[in-house]
């Protein structure tokens, strides 16, 4: 049988389609949102992400488990806006390893997640509020 894809562009051309198609109208952020989102508020604040009425920090951005084409934040130490902005203009233009290998080429429409590291959790990214405490990146779950 001949593979339908002769390169891994043509293969990311064709999954950007399909993904643009399944997550329509569902309220996930892409990077360049989530960074445009971020960029207002103050810098020193620090960023939590919740769920379910839970909170916990996230401090880095890596491939995401689920879409490997796509960026999750990662739970981790406690940072501040800045600290995660710096990840996310990192990511832009940047290339990530999947979990179970390929290079993944990241820009502004990259579609963002919330997950730990080789988990898939179905919980996008779908808005950035600021508290007086802190920003709050807002997520839902989204089913497979």
């Amino acid at each position: 049988m001949t593979a339908p894809f002769h390169d891994q562009a043509t293969f990311d051309a064709w999954m950007s389609g399909i993904k643009a198609k399944d997550f329509e109208n569902t309220g996930i952020l892409t990077l360049g949102q989530l960074t445009d989102k971020l960029g207002s508020i103050p810098m020193h604040k620090v960023v939590k992400a919740g769920i379910d009425g839970k909170l916990f920090n996230v401090e880095s951005v890596d491939s995401y488990r689920g879409y490997y084409s796509d960026l999750a934040l990662e739970p981790g130490k406690e940072s501040t806006v800045a600290q995660l902005l710096n990840e996310l203009y990192t990511a832009d233009g940047g290339t990530y390893t999947g979990y179970k290998g390929g290079d993944y080429y990241m820009d502004s429409g990259t579609l963002m997640w919330v997950s730990n590291y080789g988990e898939a959790s179905g919980l996008m990214v779908v808005g950035v509020v600021e508290t007086d405490e802190y920003a709050l990146i807002l997520t839902e779950h989204k089913e497979y």
